[in-house]
């Protein structure tokens, strides 16, 4: 049943996608609350209305900037530059925008005189972009510098401010000089090799927090080779 809608597996390559557009230098942020705990003791109706504010603070901040805003996920959000449109300055229009949107949130608070605790992480590098699918379409961002992105904010969860090493490269100096370094860590998405992480000056202390293990790490290093 519902077999007909199906496509043939020879087919599948045939389809190409709606928009697709590849990037050689472009830089992303990847945004989420943190005290997400405080978001989800709201009822539903309140907790839509309440992000609909923010997202309106959101928008406002992006449009400032000119950046681009993208889906990423029910309490999070993606931001990048040198997509819609190529540009040379996209990692520092990047964390400019980074550290307006820090300001322009610091006073909000949640249920309970919360903070808002917005932990966000910034990184550069190839891309490609575009609608994946045929229904219910939202503009997605694929990459090496996204996923490591995306492992850092979910993984990191004590520093609330992140900058891969590429999105570092990718400053001009006077950008560059900002930023201290936290270390290094493994991570799945830099192929279990270590990833060098910034941050601003006042998280100069802060730790990150190192896997005990990375399981999957075995099966990239010998793809093909498992017995």
């Amino acid at each position: 049943m519902g077999a007909a809608a199906v496509l043939p597996v020879e087919r599948w390559t045939r389809v190409k996608p709606l928009v697709q557009e590849e990037h050689e230098a472009c830089s992303a942020l990847l945004g989420t609350i943190g005290s997400e705990h405080a978001l989800l003791s709201l009822p539903p109706h309140d907790q839509f209305h309440w992000l609909h504010r923010f997202y309106l603070l959101l928008d406002a901040v992006a449009e400032r900037h000119s950046v681009y805003k993208l889906y990423g996920g029910p309490h999070g959000f993606m931001i990048s530059t040198g997509v819609a449109e190529p540009s040379i300055n996209h990692a520092a229009v990047l964390l400019r925008f980074a550290l307006d949107l820090r300001q322009a949130t610091h006073s909000i608070r949640l249920p309970c005189q919360i903070p808002l605790d917005l932990r966000l992480v910034l990184t550069s590098g190839p891309a490609c972009s575009g609608l994946l699918g045929t229904a219910s379409l939202t503009y997605q961002m694929v990459g090496r510098a996204v996923a490591v992105a995306r492992e850092l904010l979910n993984t990191q969860t004590e520093v609330p401010f992140m900058v891969t090493a590429d999105m570092k490269k990718a400053l001009p100096p006077s950008f560059g000089s900002m930023l201290v370094p936290l270390g290094g860590v493994r991570l799945r998405a830099s192929l279990c090799g270590e990833q060098e992480v910034f941050s601003l000056q006042q998280y100069a202390s802060l730790k990150l927090t190192q896997p005990a293990h990375l399981p999957a790490c075995e099966t990239v290093a010998g793809a093909g080779r498992r017995e």
